[in-house]
Parts: C-alpha cells; structure tokens; sequence
C-alpha cells in the first residue's frame, strides 16, 4: 500500500515519534510510505505557545540545511517538503504531493490540507492525536467553568469540547479544531477518551481505536535498577505548560522532599526553566538514549498531566521498571490497571499526587512489585502489534471506498 503521513512539522514532539514509529514500521513491512511536512510549520496561532513555537520554526529552518536529516529519531522514512500546508495554495502543492493509496492527516492543522487534495492523492483519513484546543487547556478560567457542572474529573476533558469561550480567540481557535472532526476524514484514534469524544460529542465514526506501543529495544533497563541503596530517586518531566500539571507535581514533591530525606527528585525537560528550586536536579534537553538511562535509574515515574491524547511517558517508565504515579488521563485507563501495574491518582490534586508518591515510599516492598507488575503488563504494547492494527484500520478504510465504487 502507498501511505502518506502529513505532518505539522519534524521537530521533537509525541506526536511526531508516533507517526515515525509507524512509518518506519509499516515500510519493514513492504509498504510505500512518505512524509510530507511544510518548511513554514503551522503553529503560530497559539498564544500560549509562542516559544514553542519559535522553537519548531527555528528548527524547521535548521533542517532545510540538513538536508530533511532527523537528529533525534533514527527515521529510515523518505520526506517531503513543502512550503505550506495552507489549503489555498493545495494546486501549488499537488505538484510535489505523491500519489498514494491513502494520505493521513496527523493534526488539526493538517486536516484542512488533506480534505482539499484531490482524490488521486489517496483515500483520506485523519489520526486523531489529542484534543488540540491548546490554549483552553492552559486557560484557568474555562477548565473553572466546566468544573462547576462535573463531578467525575475524568469526565473534565470530554465536558470541555461542549464549553463555549466567551473569549472571542479561544472561540475561534476551539472552532477551528472542532471543524475538522466533521471534515469527510475516516478518523483513528489512540485512546478511549478520544474514542468517546469523537463518537459522543462529534458524531464520528471509528475506523480504529489503536493504543500506543513502546519502543523496547530502547526503553528498557540496560542494568538492574538499584532498589537496596537506600536512595530513593523520583523522576519527573517538566513540560512547561499549564495542562501538563508541572505545578501541581511541584507541589506534591516539595512536600516529599521535606517530609523524605533520603529522596532524590530529578525533572527532565526540552529547556530548563529560569527558576529551579536547589532540592531539584533538572536534566536538559536529553537524548532518547539519555533518557532511557534516566528511567532506569529511577524508582519512581510521576506524571501530574489535567489532560492527555495517550502519553507516552507512563508506558516508558514502566517498561524501565520504574512505579510509575499518574493521574487518570489520556491511554492510561488504556494501558494501567491502577493499584496493580501503576499508582493512578485524580487530575488536578497535588495532594492526591503526594498520597500516591507517599504511599511507595512508605511500602518499598510494595513500590518494588508495583514496578515489577507494570514491566510484565507493558510489554504486550509493541509497535508491532499497534502497527498491525493501524494497517488494518486503513485497509478497512480503503476497501469500503472501493466497494462504494463498485456499486
């Protein structure tokens, strides 16, 4: 099959690695695959991200001159430029754009492109990664204003698409997103909640519903994790965003850290922030194989997200035996049983977080099984099986077009 992945731009990002898991996969299985992405990457609408922003055009600009070289992913995938995604310069496009069997939109900004390609250009479906509203998720006031009527926090994600911003932005930006799921797409999607979204809120159907894999000849432990030295290390990303939950993850390790003295806390992240507190040890801008090394030094993996597509980070670390504590969103429902394979604690609850981290601390024996459970569980994620089922999702996409035809 010629499949097409559409990407918003190559730089590092979860999103990204998952279509690279796949497309790197799917050509070891003797598939024609592509990637095509703009030079002028399509992320300057978010207010709440201009440095990210920033960051992904420098980068963009910086791979032109290596020539669609990927620093940080061993990609054996072919790519292709082009200037825009803009769809009102798709006649433009189509001249470089490959003729495929199916083309994938892989973002919100992606999903207009695709819908205005020409049919020759391949059967149109759309990976539904996350929810994208971005700056509503960073925004206090809207996740107050659903808040109000939800009792069930797991809940908070799907109530925030019925949520109208009086902000006249966020109004436009949440549209813009929302209209893409009604786009004429055959959607596939990576976790439950997006599942549920798509079909409850947006009336979509699903042609897969595909939980990510790990990668395990990466994420695993190259040596045996130290568990008798009495030094307890935690680990913790730090994203810098609101709705990654690295304030409410602060809060609970600061009180770890004084009520615990024989705890290491250590954060890893893109860019160190300009403020790090001196009990805090923070890791740089890592390498996949530097974070591995990380993981498998830890003990415990802590992920404080409000909301996730489906994280990549928990399945990480417990593949690398760590315990992992993380709040119910995104895959975990998907790939944790909470109490067994992971601590699983409510989103937007510092104190909830610090119990879950407590609670291992408290019962090393107990953190030691934990871990141990949530390696054995992990392992049946691979991408192999995931690309498996991501193949057959397309296929059944495909057939029912030819079908149509046929009639």
């Amino acid at each position: 099959m010629k499949i097409t992945f559409v990407l918003p731009f190559i730089s590092i990002g979860g999103g990204v690695r998952v279509v690279f898991e796949y497309s790197n996969r799917l050509i070891k299985s003797g598939h024609d695959v592509r990637i095509v992405y703009p030079i002028v990457p399509p992320l300057l609408h978010s207010k709440s991200s201009v440095k990210l922003a920033k960051y992904k055009f420098v980068e963009s600009l910086r791979n032109l001159k290596r020539n669609n070289e990927i620093k940080w992913f061993d990609l054996s995938t072919p790519l292709i430029k082009l200037f825009s995604l803009n769809p009102k310069y798709v006649k433009f496009s189509e001249l470089i754009f490959p003729d495929s069997d199916v083309v994938i939109a892989t973002s919100w900004e992606t999903a207009y492109f695709v819908n205005s390609l020409s049919p020759k250009k391949g059967e149109k479906f759309y990976f539904v990664q996350h929810y994208e509203i971005w700056d509503i998720w960073n925004n206090l006031n809207c996740w107050e204003e659903v808040m109000k009527n939800v009792t069930d926090e797991t809940n908070l994600p799907i109530m925030m698409s019925y949520l109208n911003p009086e902000d006249p932005y966020l109004k436009k930006i949440k549209a813009s997103v929302d209209n893409t799921y009604l786009l004429p797409l055959k959607k596939i999607t990576i976790s439950s909640w997006l599942e549920e979204l798509l079909k409850q809120r947006f009336k979509q159907e699903i042609y897969g519903k595909i939980t990510n894999g790990v990668n395990f000849d990466l994420f695993r432990c190259f040596q045996r994790k130290d568990w008798s030295s009495g030094k307890k290390i935690i680990l913790m990303p730090y994203r810098g965003e609101r709705w990654k939950g690295d304030l409410d993850g602060m809060i609970a390790l600061e009180n770890i850290k004084k009520n615990y003295s024989n705890v290491e806390i250590w954060l890893y992240g893109m860019r160190k922030p300009s403020r790090v507190p001196d009990w805090v040890t923070f890791f740089e801008g890592l390498s996949d194989k530097k974070l591995a090394e990380l993981y498998c030094l830890s003990h415990i993996l802590v992920i404080p997200s409000w909301v996730e597509g489906c994280q990549l980070p928990p399945m990480e670390g417990m593949a690398s035996k760590c315990a992992v504590v993380a709040t119910n969103v995104g895959g975990v429902p998907d790939y944790a049983i909470s109490n067994e394979t992971a601590i699983v604690v409510p989103p937007h609850d510092p104190k909830k977080l610090e119990e879950g981290i407590t609670y291992l601390l408290d019962d090393w024996e107990r953190t030691k099984v934990i871990a141990e459970s949530g390696y054995e569980h992990i392992r049946q994620f691979t991408w192999d099986r995931a690309t498996k089922e991501f193949y057959e999702a397309l296929l059944r996409g495909f057939r029912e077009t030819e079908t149509d035809i046929l009639k």
